[in-house]
């Protein structure tokens, strides 16, 4: 059995450019020796996991993420993301798909860490964001047991992209007696 979490994360670039670079980064350091300033070791590990594993179990294009009213024109605007998501599964970082999935959000959050930069998304003016901005919510079993990231800058994060809700739904044929006033 063990015990089970639901996690989701979406990495948010501001340019297909800088999309496809972070790709290729992710690419590149798959497998090999962490060799950094800002960090030696991910979750105990000297080396970074297999990326290109993680972004084949991930969602991602240039026009994945939408966004409507960034600009008076009502366009609708498209940025380039990574996004992934799963349910009931045990996400013990000692897990090799679970440290490949941490070495994208931790290269993620190096990313962040060069700062702002100036960027021409069409409208109208340029906005300050950094390479990518990153989301991610994690939720357990127990009571209590959840995590949040939320890192980096970005012109459509104004609202949260994700949260966690826990509630009871029910299905069909009993939905509809339980929601009768009179029973």
């Amino acid at each position: 059995m063990g015990y089970r979490s639901t996690i989701a994360y979406m990495i948010l670039f501001p340019s297909e450019n800088d999309y496809l670079a972070f790709l290729t980064e992710a690419v590149t350091l798959s497998n090999q020796p962490i060799t950094n300033e800002d960090f030696m070791t991910i979750n105990g590990s000297g080396v970074w996991g297999d990326m290109s594993s993680a972004l084949a179990e991930t969602k991602h294009g240039a026009n994945a993420y939408r966004q409507d009213y960034l600009a008076s024109d009502g366009a609708q605007r498209y940025f380039p993301a990574i996004v992934f998501n799963a349910s009931g599964v045990k996400w013990y970082t000692s897990y090799p798909d679970v440290h490949a999935h941490e070495s994208l959000m931790f290269l993620a959050q190096l990313w962040v860490n060069g700062g702002e930069l100036s960027y021409d998304i069409g409208v109208g003016k340029d906005v300050l964001m950094t390479r990518c901005a990153m989301y991610m919510v994690r939720y357990g079993e127990d009571k209590g047991d959840e995590e949040l990231i939320d890192v980096g800058k970005h012109i459509s994060l104004t609202a949260t992209p994700m949260w966690v809700e826990r509630r009871i739904e029910f299905h069909g044929a009993i939905e509809h007696f339980i929601d009768k006033e009179d029973v």
